[in-house]
């Protein structure tokens, strides 16, 4: 009866987070990385206050040479490639001249062979795409620092948090975009069905990117 348990949200909050809803069997005490994560699991999913618990992340750790700027980056699951390809042509295409870097594509490891093929067509639809409208791009680009990102990553919270802008492209808007109404904090400006451009009002406030050493034995001292 006197065992307490702790949980931690090791990344970012989903995008429609209605699987952290407080109920039984939920953790004595929940830990988080971020003011904002902590507002939405209190404000929206039913978390008492007194139960979460604000650290430094134990995962994202102080860099200054992290960087995530101009690169695009791949799903870990592809539902759809033709709406990933359609709304990334249309994005390009429509773009002035100059104005996004030559970006570079780095690919998420895919969970197996049928999305390793997916991920490998994506792939070469892309680098297609970018040859076809090769003048959108420039050494020297009016949108320098920017990435890309496809479907549901909490790697879009890490480039925003460093200060990177983010085009992020679903495949079901409904359930892989960030709404306003749920995330505080994010600037949300919607492009198309598919395509959303996001920038933080402020920073620091979903990732407490971590410096200490032992932070968790800190943080359980305190339970």
């Amino acid at each position: 009866e006197n065992i307490k348990t702790v949980g931690y949200i090791h990344t970012v909050l989903t995008p429609n987070p209605c699987d952290y809803i407080y109920r039984k069997g939920s953790p004595d005490f929940l830990l988080t990385h971020g003011e904002s994560n902590s507002e939405i699991l209190k404000s929206i999913l039913d978390w008492p206050s007194e139960k979460l618990i604000l650290s430094q992340s134990f995962r994202y750790r102080e860099n200054k040479n992290r960087t995530l700027s101009g690169t695009i980056f791949t799903p870990y699951t592809i539902h759809n490639n033709k709406i990933f390809i359609r709304e990334f042509k249309n994005l390009i295409k429509n773009l002035p001249s100059g104005h996004y870097p030559f970006f570079d594509i780095k690919m998420h490891p895919p969970m197996n062979w049928l999305q390793e093929i997916k991920h490998l067509k994506l792939k070469k639809e892309l680098k297609k795409t970018m040859s076809t409208y090769s003048t959108r791009f420039s050494k020297t680009p009016k949108k320098e620092n920017i990435s890309i990102f496809f479907g549901v990553t909490a790697a879009i919270f890490e480039a925003l948090e460093t200060g990177v802008e983010v085009i992020h492209i679903c495949s079901d808007p409904v359930f892989d975009s960030h709404s306003p109404d749920i995330w505080p904090n994010l600037d949300v400006e919607q492009i198309s069905n598919n395509v959303f451009r996001y920038n933080l009002k402020k920073r620091g406030k979903y990732i407490i990117f971590g410096e200490k050493k032992n932070i968790l034995n800190e943080v359980i001292k305190k339970i």
